[in-house]
């Protein structure tokens, strides 16, 4: 490649240009073809195949069950209708799908284009995070794309030689997202826990 000033090679790695010493641009922020841009753009293909297919399943049903005897004898039958339960029958396969494509993600060489990188995955993991409480389940596949998310981002502050700095808390909080039998054991213990103090708050005070 060369560089977008004094047009001489440079490495896709350099950040600044060694034969003129101006900064150089590999992208624009709203060229296509930008790491970032296009890795948006493919999640956004993800989701929109997979409401396609969704559809095309429902079409289908609504289809062979207008075709049927039922359909025959009685003429049009009720059209299945899209509705919460396929809304979030939907989020779950895209969360899984989105989560596969993180982990996939061929990282870039450029230190300037790994911040960019480094920043979305920041953003995705806060936006994706699911709360502590919330019902294992019903968000697997939620927490499997925060937790992608979390993922790329500490491969990219490595790439950068940027240190991963996490509390305990956090890193107790992450081990409980991976754990989930054992995050439930401790929620159950601390009940238990709070209701014995209270229990014995109320003993003390009757006294």
């Amino acid at each position: 490649m060369k560089c977008n000033h004094c047009k001489n090679p440079v490495k896709e790695q350099d950040v600044i240009c060694e034969w003129c010493g101006r900064e150089i641009s590999l992208f624009q922020s709203n060229d296509d073809m930008h790491p970032v841009n296009k890795f948006e753009q493919e999640l956004r293909e993800i989701e929109s195949k997979a409401r396609e297919k969704f559809q095309e399943r429902i079409d289908n049903i609504n289809s062979n069950s207008n075709e049927g005897i039922v359909g025959k004898i009685f003429g049009t039958t009720n059209y299945e209708q899209w509705d919460e339960d396929y809304e979030e029958e939907l989020s779950q396969y895209v969360y899984k799908l989105h989560a596969k494509a993180v982990a996939n993600f061929v990282l870039p060489t450029n230190p300037k284009l790994l911040k960019e990188v480094l920043e979305l995955a920041k953003n995705n993991y806060r936006l994706n995070k699911v709360a502590f409480w919330d019902d294992d389940e019903e968000n697997k596949n939620k927490l499997l794309l925060s937790l992608a998310w979390l993922n790329l981002s500490k491969v990219v502050k490595n790439k950068l030689g940027i240190e991963n700095r996490y509390s305990v808390v956090d890193k107790l909080v992450n081990y409980l997202y991976k754990n989930s039998g054992l995050k439930w054991v401790i929620i159950v213990f601390s009940i238990y826990v709070l209701l014995f103090v209270i229990i014995g708050l109320i003993n003390y005070f009757q006294e």
